[in-house]
């Protein structure tokens, strides 16, 4: 007879459906927590000042993710592919085309 036993990989003394605190030390930085509480209030509840500070965090945010080396590589090996693929065809079609133009040029003038 085999022994049936649960396995759990999750953490120990975790309760089932709770997510843990995300950043450096299970923890989210004052601003990002301060702005996420704004964002979900009502618009027209907001200060000028809660809506400068939401404005500021979501602008350094976005510059962030613009500057990080992992996420601009994308389109560029996207682009890459494609050139790879379709790119020598359409090179020795044009190529051809400029040959064989160049090519009559030459019979017309002789």
């Amino acid at each position: 007879m085999t022994n049936i036993f649960l396995k759990h990989y999750g953490i120990k003394g975790m309760k089932w459906g709770v997510r843990r605190k995300r950043g450096a030390g299970g923890r989210v930085s004052k601003d990002h927590a301060e702005s996420r509480r704004l964002l979900k209030k009502k618009r027209l509840t907001l200060s000028n000042d809660d809506i400068k500070k939401v404005n500021k965090r979501l602008n350094l945010e976005r510059d962030m993710a613009r500057m990080d080396p992992t996420t601009s590589g994308t389109g560029k090996r996207a682009v890459a592919k494609f050139l790879g693929q379709y790119g020598n065809a359409v090179i020795a079609g044009v190529a051809g085309a400029a040959a064989g133009a160049t090519i009559g040029l030459i019979k017309k003038a002789s």
